[in-house]
């Protein structure tokens, strides 16, 4: 039977989300540490419904069979840029997901240009390696790693040396890592620009909050590095994440102590905090750009998600592709 491509409708949206479900199942059964959320339908079809009238999206069908969808946002500044973005819990496809994707986003392309988005960000389940290879094949290009893991002892090198929560007299040397966090994400070959560090009002709030957390490494006096973590709000993975994931949200290690078990040392801090708290896994997100982060993050969690991008010069014109028009109704 034919595949046709037409735009997404209320109607579609409960198989959409068992789509979704059906996809995340899958990467659950890679990934251990991954929770099991039995609301998850709900929150991903009312999610869907509160992006359907503002953004287009693709419906994928074989008859009257959904086979696929994909439903973004446009984000205002994404990467620098106006951009469309499609979540990982926007999009899905069933068996032989390669042309369903190829058809979806030969439909959408043309109308996220007309919205003015020259960036389009897709975020991917990593066991979807068939769907990413043809993203890359597409033009796009890995930006993003989301991984997690339990909260077991942390393995390898791991520094003997002192790790100890943050207090409102350490704000100063929390600033100047913050800084640095910021600087080193904006250098190459990252390149991630626009970042701003917080300042030292919203460390005090996030110290005096006991949902959040600033671990620091300390060595004769001098401070290493440090780690910040917070609820599953400040993470990523939603709508899957439930409250028994913790996120790390930051983390800067003095580069002339890398290597040394420093960032290993003060995860098994975090983790002995975590576990007291009532946690049970943990969350982390990357620039795949980041070399020494992508090295560190893949040896201690598992990846779970990646974000793709694709950028199009502004010569590129929005102009509709014809024969694609054909396929189905236009948003």
């Amino acid at each position: 039977m034919s595949l046709s491509v037409v735009t997404l409708q209320q109607h579609h949206l409960q198989e959409a989300a068992r789509l979704v479900l059906k996809g995340y199942d899958s990467q659950r059964e890679t990934v251990s540490a991954s929770p099991c959320r039995c609301d998850s339908l709900e929150l991903i079809e009312t999610r869907l419904r509160g992006l359907l009238d503002r953004f287009p999206g693709a419906a994928a069908l074989r008859g009257d069979k959904l086979v696929g969808f994909a439903q973004g946002t446009a984000v205002p500044s994404l990467h620098g840029r106006r951009s469309a973005y499609v979540p990982e819990w926007g999009h899905a496809a069933d068996a032989n997901p390669i042309p369903i994707y190829q058809a979806m986003y030969d439909y959408l392309a043309p109308w996220w240009m007309q919205e003015g988005c020259r960036s389009h960000v897709v975020t991917l389940f990593c066991r979807s390696g068939d769907v990413i290879c043809e993203m890359f094949h597409c033009g796009f290009g890995m930006v993003v790693i989301d991984a997690v893991r339990d909260l077991s002892p942390v393995e390898g090198n791991v520094a003997k040396i002192q790790i100890r929560e943050a207090c409102p007299g350490d704000i100063g040397v929390l600033l100047e890592f913050e800084e640095n966090l910021t600087e080193h994400l904006a250098s190459a070959p990252i390149f991630r620009r626009g970042g701003k560090p917080p300042d030292a009002d919203e460390v005090d709030r996030l110290l005096r909050d006991p949902g959040h957390l600033y671990l620091l490494a300390c060595e004769h006096r001098q401070v290493l590095g440090y780690m910040r973590f917070g609820p599953k709000e400040a993470g990523s993975l939603q709508p899957f994440i439930d409250d028994k994931s913790v996120a790390c949200t930051g983390a800067y290690v003095r580069s002339g102590v890398r290597r040394r078990g420093v960032g290993a040392a003060l995860l098994a801090g975090a983790f002995d905090w975590a576990r007291r708290a009532g946690y049970e896994r943990c969350t982390v997100d990357f620039e795949s750009a980041n070399v020494f982060a992508r090295r560190f993050w893949l040896k201690h969690f598992d990846p779970i998600t990646c974000s793709l991008a694709r950028h199009i010069g502004e010569t590129a014109g929005p102009k509709v592709n014809r024969e694609v028009s054909t396929m189905g109704d236009r948003p």
